[in-house]
């Protein structure tokens, strides 16, 4: 690594049950498409009084599960820092942690290092797991204990892959494990277990050496959290897809109260009320393009690309 990485994390706020949570970055979770600052109570890197960067987003042009996910990209304002401390932040109510699963995907080769941590900011130890992605493809794990902290080398990353992570705090340990299987283990002795603030972030090198590198992360799960917007998204259908002049947007089990159709800008371009399980839009008037369609059922939204020949 070319220099001490100190910082990561990210997290929702969907609570699933008492201390399971799971977010995707979803518009059926309450997410819109651009900058996730304000988003969900989502807060951005500072780059100088009240500016803020503008280009951690959630976006569409990349997920490993539904169609949006989080990105933490080169912040113009900002030089290269020596720690990871560019990206999205999020605090939330400190729980009795038991696991925490994610998706990456980096695509960088620019020189930028990204980090994922966990942080008991409330208690006696900042950093309590830590997962670090270094320029020159080293995967680093850390284990905080107070002002001791424990690094370790797990493995290599390439650029432009998916991994999935998982931190497990049990049995007196702190297990971390890549794409389901297990790199390191550590003591978890003298750490609380509680969790209050994740930050998912980067070193912004890659605005200094003008690469324009990205990092994605999706599919959060906290203590085994899961996404009960898939069994509600099953009984979506949305045909035909590619289509010319009209779309078809049916909900086998229940009403579709509105159908909203945006721009990758994230400006509506079509909007209909609907009323029946099956709604019908004529997109004849639209520009050939890939628009995302967002249709509501009884209080819950379900999201899909389309595109228009």
């Amino acid at each position: 690594m070319k220099k001490l990485l100190l910082s990561v994390a990210f997290l929702s706020a969907t609570f699933i049950g008492a201390n399971a949570q799971a977010i995707s970055f979803e518009a059926s979770e309450g997410f819109t498409l651009g900058d996730i600052r304000d988003q969900n109570g989502w807060a951005v890197t500072s780059v100088g009084e009240n500016i803020f960067s503008t280009t951690q987003v959630v976006t569409n042009e990349l997920s490993s599960h539904g169609d949006y996910s989080f990105k933490i990209a080169a912040t113009p304002e900002a030089n290269g820092q020596s720690a990871t401390v560019v990206g999205g932040f999020y605090s939330f109510p400190s729980v009795a942690f038991n696991s925490i699963e994610f998706d990456i995907y980096i695509d960088d080769e620019g020189g930028s290092d990204y980090a994922l941590r966990l942080a008991d900011i409330g208690g006696a130890e900042a950093y309590v797991a830590a997962i670090y992605f270094g320029y020159e493809g080293d995967m680093n794990t850390l284990t905080g204990n107070g002002p001791s902290t424990i690094a370790t080398e797990v493995g290599t990353w390439e650029n432009a892959t998916w991994y999935s992570f998982k931190i497990e705090m049990t049995g007196g340990q702190i297990i971390y494990s890549i794409n389901g299987e297990v790199v390191q283990t550590d003591s978890s002795d003298g750490i609380s277990g509680n969790i209050d603030h994740l930050r998912f972030v980067h070193d912004n090198f890659n605005q200094q050496f003008g690469t324009g590198g990205a990092g994605y992360i999706d599919n959060i799960r906290i203590n085994g959290a899961t996404f009960s917007v898939e069994d509600f998204a099953s009984n979506f259908s949305v045909y035909p897809n590619p289509a010319t002049n009209v779309i078809n947007v049916a909900n086998s089990a229940d009403v579709i109260n509105n159908v909203t159709i945006t721009d990758l800008n994230g400006r509506t371009v079509k909007q209909v009320t609907s009323g029946v399980n099956e709604a019908q839009i004529n997109i004849s008037d639209l520009a050939q393009g890939v628009y995302i369609l967002n249709a509501t059922s009884n209080g819950k939204s379900f999201t899909q690309k389309i595109v228009k020949q």
